[in-house]
């Protein structure tokens, strides 16, 4: 009764001092720690447990929209629990979301995802990019198992590639093992995770590009008598090259015009006269390392249009995919302890570029699955998916001064 006592006094007398503190039920998250001893800001003038309305967050904050065909919106509180620590605060827990994704009600009745999901293991289907009917929509002819294979001649000798040799988180700025940059600096390519997401800085992987991991192995020679490859640009610029590389040579050796043609990749035109001007001289010699590039090396990687027909055939654009769950997110960084090919099962039998190599839902349910008692990484909705879409998010104007905070 005496403790009882106390106990009560001294919260009267912290009521009295109006240090709202006593009342807590825990410590804010760091973001809100300016009104730690200011409950008012957040539960209004009774802050002794009275509920928040969603006008006090957006004060602050602007939550978007999570759909335009969702039929309730939740409150803000009923997602975002402060006084119990930063996760609870950031990431909802899957019931608030299985309210509605377990029986999903819509506007206008039709659905654009399923219509049942309560967890990643139970309802959650395939990834969009793995299911029939979908391939890699990329231009560009490309073997993984010919690349990953052990006895594969590289610059120097042979080599065995590993995954990382082309595949590298956004952000590092390591050399590439078989290429370099265009420029004589490295380049860091920046990142540009979603908005508000959890993700990294190096959530997802650089593209691939032909200088930085291609050019070592596949440089574009088109001509002995020509020591730069060609450039890896459009054919208009790589035509323009092979004039200016040629009216260069012919002009330092003029002798040549008329000596018999030396060794070459491809066979030349048979029982062609000399030619009689340097003009004539660079024009063949043109004609035919396009005729290397565009049928030989170029195309091996490339597909190629109007060779033969057009003046400057076109080469259909690479179409490379950057990021395939465009719906949720993955981060590299947080699995860099995992050995890339026991996520990318079928990399090593790749043979086509229409392959996607993704890892399939069952990898991810292989860790992440909060159904099972043992399982070893958190299976939570919020780990892969935003509820707001911040695309739609307003600018702020904040209503309180410096003193009050």
């Amino acid at each position: 009764m005496i403790a009882a006592a106390i106990g009560l006094g001294w919260l009267g007398w912290r009521a009295v001092a109006r240090d709202e503190t006593a009342f807590s039920s825990g410590p804010l998250n760091s973001h809100h720690a300016s009104f730690e001893k200011d409950c008012a800001a957040c539960h209004g003038q009774r802050a002794g447990g009275s509920t928040i309305n969603d006008q006090a967050c957006l004060t602050c904050h602007d939550g978007p929209v999570h759909h335009e065909q969702q039929t309730s919106t939740p409150k803000c509180v009923d997602c975002h629990i402060e006084h119990i620590g930063a996760r609870q605060l950031l990431g909802a827990g899957d019931n608030t979301c299985v309210a509605c994704h377990g029986d999903l009600k819509t506007k206008d009745g039709k659905h654009t995802v399923a219509a049942q999901i309560t967890s990643l293991a139970s309802g959650h289907p395939e990834f969009i990019p793995l299911r029939p009917g979908h391939s890699d929509p990329g231009t560009i002819k490309f073997n993984h198992k010919v690349h990953l294979r052990k006895d594969l001649k590289g610059p120097n000798g042979n080599v065995q590639m590993e995954c990382g040799d082309c595949h590298q988180p956004t952000g590092i700025s390591q050399p590439w093992p078989y290429g370099k940059p265009e420029s004589a600096e490295i380049k860091a390519v920046e990142t540009s995770p979603s908005p508000r997401s959890l993700v990294s800085t190096r959530a997802h992987m650089q593209p691939v590009n032909f200088y930085e991991h291609c050019s070592s192995c596949h440089p574009l020679l088109v001509d002995k008598r020509i020591a730069q490859p060609a450039p890896h640009k459009k054919p208009e610029v790589v035509i323009g090259f092979l004039e200016e590389q040629f009216r260069a040579y012919i002009a330092a050796h003029p002798e040549d015009r008329k000596s018999p043609p030396g060794s070459q990749w491809i066979p030349r035109v048979k029982d062609a006269p000399s030619p009689q001007t340097a003009d004539e001289w660079v024009r063949r010699r043109v004609e035919e390392a396009e005729r290397l590039l565009w049928s030989k090396t170029c195309a091996e990687c490339h597909a190629i249009d109007g060779v033969g027909v057009s003046p400057v055939p076109e080469v259909r654009k690479a179409n490379l995919t950057a990021r395939w769950l465009q719906h949720g997110n993955f981060d590299h960084a947080a699995h860099s302890a995992v050995e890339c090919k026991s996520c990318h099962t079928k990399v090593n039998e790749s043979e086509k570029t229409s392959d996607v190599l993704i890892p399939g839902i069952e990898n991810c349910r292989a860790c992440h699955n909060s159904e099972k008692a043992n399982s070893s990484a958190s299976g939570d909705c919020f780990e892969c998916h935003q509820y707001h879409d911040w695309t739609r998010e307003k600018p702020r104007h904040g209503s309180l001064a410096i003193p009050h905070s």
